[in-house]
């Protein structure tokens, strides 16, 4: 009879509404794994899955920067510290020990447009009389800046930048939790307490547990 299995997953909000509530919500199992799996392994693997998805994030918005050709010097003038985007990610362990929960995008404009896919193009809409952005061909500057264009509405591509920092994750996933396995095991080779099975379960072979006394 097989063992049960459980499912380290990620739990993602890409898209917030007016009042901040996430309105898209994903989970996305990473790996699936035995029921039993230590919980040292279980730990180490989801320090990793945190730092590459904020890398992937890192290297999706720093890619969308160089195709659009932002930020210009005079832009970072006039809109003051950049980076927000990246900020506004969080990742953080939740209670469970076998999910981590990601969002992107909260409080930002435009964050439909960062979570649609690449083949999407998602009309934004002025909130206020116009959306303002700015000018970025060569030349078109006024007094070390960029001249501001205005729309009352406009259309952007799709950026997916979350969603494919989690397919990333997720397709590396497998290989690295082997990797963290033969790791511990070869930690533990030399214990004559402990093994670890080629599954990732810590099993205890040092005998009778000695009992505790009061």
């Amino acid at each position: 009879m097989p063992l049960p299995r459980r499912n380290l997953r990620v739990k993602a909000s890409q898209v917030f509404d007016e009042t901040g509530i996430a309105t898209d919500v994903t989970n996305n199992v990473l790996e699936d794994v035995d029921q039993f799996l230590s919980r040292d392994i279980r730990d180490k693997f989801f320090d990793w899955a945190e730092k590459n998805i904020q890398r992937e994030v890192a290297k999706n918005i720093a890619r969308g920067k160089e195709n659009s050709g932002y930020p210009m010097s005079w832009d970072i003038n006039r809109r003051g510290p950049e980076g927000k985007l990246l900020r506004s990610l969080v990742v953080e362990r939740s209670e469970s020990l076998d999910q981590i929960t990601v969002s992107l995008g909260k409080g930002l404009p435009y964050n439909r447009s960062y979570a649609a896919k690449r083949t999407e193009r998602i009309q934004i809409e002025a909130s206020g009389r116009f959306l303002k952005f700015p000018q970025r061909r060569k030349g078109q500057r006024r007094r070390g800046q960029s001249s501001m264009i205005r729309r009352k509405r406009v259309s952007l591509p799709g950026r997916d930048i979350l969603g494919e920092a989690l397919e990333d994750t997720q397709r590396k996933a497998p290989a690295k939790l082997q990797s963290l396995i033969r790791e511990q095991r070869r930690s533990l080779g030399r214990s004559k307490k402990y093994k670890v099975s080629s599954d990732g379960v810590k099993i205890y072979v040092g005998g009778a547990k000695r009992k505790r006394t009061r």
